[in-house]
């Protein structure tokens, strides 16, 4: 085998197991049913205990309904990169009740985290 062969067979064997772990990342925060409803209550969560990055935004619907694996409310973190664009949306949603789709992914603990917001 020549060694430019080599070298391409190399990386797409790489590309491959690259792909593969990507996959099985994806799959341990999969996406879930996007849920519509009317933005009910808001929470900031304070991090003064330093648990940053544990639900610092949550968001409840009217009539709670379940989100997902039984929780009836949803988080962003100040960590997520789209954090102050998702809370400005909900907080306008919520000044002027429109409705919302929320769209979220499990998270490791089983919590709902908002991903996108549409309305």
């Amino acid at each position: 085998m020549s060694r430019r062969l080599h070298i391409l067979v190399r990386w797409i064997l790489g590309l491959c197991a690259t792909i593969g772990l990507v996959g099985a990342i994806g799959l341990a925060h999969a996406a879930g049913t996007p849920i519509a409803g009317q933005i009910g209550t808001v929470l900031a969560v304070g991090s003064a205990d330093g648990a940053l990055g544990i639900g610092d935004f949550r968001v409840y619907l009217v009539g709670n309904p379940v989100i997902c694996n039984g929780s009836n409310w949803a988080y962003t973190d100040i960590s997520d990169a789209n954090y102050q664009v998702i809370v400005a949306n909900i907080l306008t949603a919520k000044a002027t009740a429109a409705p919302v789709t929320l769209y979220w992914i499990q998270d490791s603990v089983g919590n709902c985290e908002i991903t996108f917001v549409s309305w």
